[in-house]
């Protein structure tokens, strides 16, 4: 092994899997839209119905004022009880692809992946086969309380690996060196809570 290269040996868990696809973009942008969208839908729907289609159903005003209050209110509930169902939709089907991933990675045999750094010519060097990734600005680095993702570019399956922060003496050199790698080469790192 060549002493500009950093390595180190990494076993691919489900928790990681999930945490790989709670922080894909394009998961992010597909939760958020749905979160925001059930909202306005609803306030919309609320808009279009609560004017009345026949004057005579509300002979005055006090009476078209309880109708428009008491309709609100029940959007309001099937809106929040919405918004639940859909929280937890995402949630199963962050969980459901997150497997999906775990399995493929077990199936292949890659139960453990092989990641480092070339320290002097400032690549990626990834898997037994020691293939080559350079480090540029495409990358996007997502660090998480467990781990640094590693994605490349905003697409469905951007993502080239992820690497646990914490570990033994060596990997947590490795860690150290795979992210000054990162920031030399000015590459987008956001922090994210979970």
């Amino acid at each position: 092994m060549n002493n500009n290269i950093a390595q180190t040996k990494i076993q691919v868990t489900l928790k990681d899997c999930m945490e790989v696809m709670r922080n894909l973009s394009a998961f992010r942008i597909a939760y958020w839209f749905v979160m925001i969208s059930v909202p306005i839908v609803y306030f919309i729907n609320y808009l279009r119905l609560s004017r009345p289609a026949n004057v005579k159903v509300a002979e005055t005003a006090a009476q078209l004022h309880q109708l428009n209050k008491e309709s609100f209110i029940d959007m309001m509930i099937a809106a929040g009880i919405f918004l639940i169902l859909a929280h937890l939709l995402m949630k199963l089907l962050e969980k459901i692809i997150g497997t999906k991933l775990y399995w493929k990675f077990t199936k292949s045999g890659a139960t453990h992946l092989l990641v480092g750094v070339d320290k002097e010519k400032g690549d990626f060097v990834l898997g037994e086969d020691q293939k080559r990734v350079p480090i540029t600005d495409a990358f996007i680095v997502v660090s998480t309380p467990n781990n640094y993702l590693f994605y490349k570019g905003r697409s469905l399956n951007p993502l080239m690996f992820f690497l646990p922060k914490r570990g033994s003496d060596s990997h947590d050199e490795v860690v150290k060196e795979m992210i000054e790698a990162v920031r030399r080469e000015n590459v987008t790192m956001k922090e994210r809570k979970k």
